[in-house]
């Protein structure tokens, strides 16, 4: 996630992490931009399994298929803010149920 936020912010569009999930993110880079640095990654580092799992009469074939129009510098970007997703303090959360006193 990191080399692809780096891969982005190349191209000088934006791109933050969901709210929902940490592995989810928003951006306003094209959807070929974000297909052509997917492909190119698939490329560098799975040089032979390029095609593996991929049915031929699928879209995930046609969309590897096309040419790379876009090439792209991996560069690690580092995000300085604050956690997401901070970790909960000590006893935090609900509290046991209400007793009856006799």
């Amino acid at each position: 996630m990191i080399i692809f936020r780096g891969a982005i912010k190349n191209f000088g569009y934006k791109i933050e992490q969901s709210y929902y999930d940490p592995n989810l993110f928003k951006t306003d880079a094209p959807i070929n931009i974000i297909y052509d640095i997917l492909k190119q990654y698939k490329v560098e580092n799975y040089k032979d399994d390029y095609y593996k799992n991929v049915d031929e009469k699928s879209y995930k074939y046609k969309i590897l298929s096309k040419e790379i129009k876009i090439k792209t510098i991996f560069v690690e970007s580092i995000n300085n803010n604050k956690a997401k997703y901070p970790m909960n303090p000590p006893n935090w959360g609900p509290k046991g149920r209400a007793k009856e006193i006799k």
